[in-house]
């Protein structure tokens, strides 16, 4: 019997922006995206072996509508909740030509009332139940239209992902492959609605299992893996014994990986933790620093973000050779017109080379949202601003806080952007970096990574607009100090390169937002949203 088709697609809400991150990932590692797509990788290895399932990346392969005629029987679409529009769109494409599509992921179990009835069905929240269910079902005819999970599902039931489909071009496309090792986030930020769909307590996968995946990925030509997680130390002794574990696995390769994840600043209050990062390989931590104004982490529930010093942290997470890549955020309650400056030095005195500065956002599933809807504070953008469309989602924000009115806070955040990404201010974070390193990382350097340095280097000193005299500062600092890190140093300062030239566009468009602000202000009409 001829198997039936399955087609498992991972969503692109902007094909333009997409074309912008192929851009990056290619000058940075040869790549044309990111992260390799570990969602529906999962979502494959649930699937039984009587099906043929093929991934589809809509931001290395385009448009899953080029696979329209292609004979599939039922597609998959997963998206994040900025693709989830994108996810129906796909989802209406397939099912115009008679094929059962279904959607799933973040976006879905965040707005499941934006995409019920526009597919065939829904799941919301982790599938690992839920997805050999409705293919069950589907077979059966008795499918239905929502799948929600009776429980959280136990991380030791989630099958190693299956990459078989991709499995000859993943090296190419993607600058990094991916492990899932943990769900939960014992923390309750309430702009966050992490700890909301995966609970507060920490489910982890089986380390052998982990391990095997490391393997996997290095078999299949990887240079680099994210662990992806919420929160990598959500579980420090797991965390412990798993970077014990990979150590020895990853030093037996022939050229060892390197890895990045994204944990809290509470790692920086262990040393013995630090140490273990740093002998294993990561080479990048995303943090949610958030704000250096005590009364906005208080203010948003961000309480284990209070009980150190966050400048003498960020400074004691650089000693050990990990730069922090940190989350930023204005637009709180308690945030009044010196905010901006505060956000500026912080990072400046912190050395964090990489800084990704958001405006205050309430999403729909979280506490923040909930609470600002009954207070009448949260804005419909698309109501509101009809036809005006911000290029990047981290300068969106829909609620309107207490502290300065939204023109205000729009000004002060295009003003932070130019300040942060003005290229002697990187220079100074960037080389305050290097000198912050005095536990130079135990590896073997991979000396393929070494011409690729020297390449973003003169591609660099080439290219317009680039401070040439940061660039050569910062690359002779890291050759005489750290030359096992060059390559992430130049990598580092390639993104900034990037980033400056993003600025042209969205200062436009934080203009042309403040404009509308200050009419908004003006009128003192806004539409509003409320609880469903």
């Amino acid at each position: 019997m001829k198997k039936k088709r399955i087609l498992l697609v991972s969503a692109v809400a902007d094909f333009a922006f997409s074309g912008w991150v192929e851009e990056v990932a290619q000058s940075v590692r040869r790549a044309r995206a990111f992260i390799a797509p570990v969602n529906i990788a999962t979502v494959a290895a649930l699937t039984p072996p009587e099906y043929d399932v093929t991934l589809w990346d809509e931001i290395v392969q385009g448009p899953s509508e080029q696979a329209l005629d292609a004979g599939y029987d039922l597609v998959g679409v997963s998206s994040y909740l900025d693709q989830l529009d994108r996810a129906i769109e796909i989802a209406a494409a397939f099912r115009a030509r008679g094929i059962t599509a279904v959607i799933g992921g973040a976006g879905v179990t965040t707005r499941p009332e934006d995409a019920l009835g526009k597919a065939d069905a829904i799941f919301v929240g982790e599938a690992e139940t839920t997805w050999p269910q409705f293919l069950a079902e589907w077979e059966a005819g008795t499918h239905r239209s929502r799948y929600d999970p009776e429980t959280l599902p136990d991380l030791t039931t989630s099958p190693p992902p299956r990459w078989d489909s991709i499995a000859d071009k993943l090296s190419a496309n993607y600058k990094s492959g991916a492990i899932q090792i943990n769900r939960g986030c014992p923390h309750r930020c309430e702009f966050c609605n992490v700890w909301v769909k995966f609970g507060r307590k920490i489910r982890t996968k089986p380390i052998p299992q982990v391990l095997d995946e490391l393997r996997t990925l290095e078999g299949l030509g990887m240079k680099r893996a994210m662990f992806c997680s919420d929160n990598f130390i959500g579980d420090p002794r797991y965390a412990k014994e798993l970077l014990r574990a990979v150590v020895p696995v990853n030093d037996a390769f022939k050229y060892p990986l390197t890895f990045n994840t994204e944990l809290t600043v509470k790692v920086a209050d262990d040393e013995e933790l630090l140490g273990l990062f740093a002998r294993a390989g990561f080479t990048t931590f995303f943090i949610g620093i958030e704000s250096p104004n005590v009364d906005s982490l208080l203010e948003t529930h961000k309480y284990h973000n209070t009980k150190s010093d966050l400048v003498k942290q960020c400074l004691r997470i650089n000693s050990y050779g990990i730069p922090i890549v940190g989350s930023m955020i204005v637009g709180f309650d308690s945030d009044g017109p010196g905010i901006f400056d505060a956000h500026f030095r912080f990072l400046q005195d912190a050395h964090i080379p990489y800084a990704r500065m958001n405006l205050l956002k309430a999403g729909k599933g979280t506490a923040l949202y909930d609470r600002m809807v009954g207070e009448r504070r949260v804005i419909h953008l698309e109501r509101t601003f009809p036809g005006h469309k911000l290029s990047n989602s981290m300068m969106s924000c829909n609620v309107m806080p207490r502290g300065l009115p939204r023109s205000e806070l729009y000004r002060g955040y295009l003003g932070l952007l130019e300040r942060v990404r003005d290229w002697r201010n990187f220079g100074e974070r960037m080389l305050g970096f290097i000198d912050d390193i005095t536990r130079i990382p135990e590896r073997r350097p991979d000396d393929r990574l070494l011409p690729v340095a020297k390449e973003i280097r003169q591609m660099l000193v080439t290219s317009p607009g680039v401070d040439v005299d940061v660039v050569e500062a910062i690359y002779a600092r890291a050759s005489e100090r750290v030359p096992v890190m060059l390559w992430e140093v130049m990598s580092i300062v390639l993104m900034q390169r990037f980033d400056v030239d993003r600025l042209k566009t969205e200062r436009a468009d934080l203009e042309a937002q403040i404009r509308l602000e200050e009419q908004l202000e003006a009128r003192g009409e806004a539409v509003l949203e409320t609880l469903a």
